[in-house]
């Protein structure tokens, strides 16, 4: 009975690790594409990636803004590269945060991209960067 318990214990954990992988492999292209299109400077095409929460939080037309700003002041894009994760379940909805060594014409600069599951599909909620 015991081994019977340790295999299903074993098995459950690698299925929950596996669904993991899996979810911050898919969150990782979605924020693949969230950089690829700021660096093609289309920065209206951002607006699709994004969340309901994040466009409650700050309209469109601020997103817009904000990313035709940061890049005026940091440049262009020269490089981007995923550095770190974190997941959480709130409210039933699976949050992946993931973390950017971001390269641009200025210099290098830390960035996150908060993301959401909704509907087999990764949805930004959050964007943050921060000073060299």
């Amino acid at each position: 009975m015991k081994k019977f318990t340790f295999i299903l214990v074993i098995l459950t954990s690698t299925a929950i690790f596996l669904t993991n992988c899996n979810s911050v492999s898919e969150a990782s292209k979605q924020g693949d594409v969230f950089y690829e299109i700021i660096k093609s400077k289309k920065f209206e095409e951002i607006i699709p990636l994004l969340d309901v929460i994040a466009l409650d939080a700050t309209p469109k037309e601020q997103w817009i803004r904000g990313l035709e700003n940061n890049y005026s002041e940091r440049g262009k894009i020269e490089s981007f590269e995923r550095t770190g994760f974190s997941t959480s379940i709130e409210n039933d909805l699976n949050l992946i945060k993931l973390d950017y060594s971001v390269t641009y014409t200025t210099g290098t600069y830390k960035e996150q991209l908060e993301l959401i599951s909704r509907k087999d599909n990764f949805k930004v909620v959050t964007y943050k960067f921060s000073v060299k």
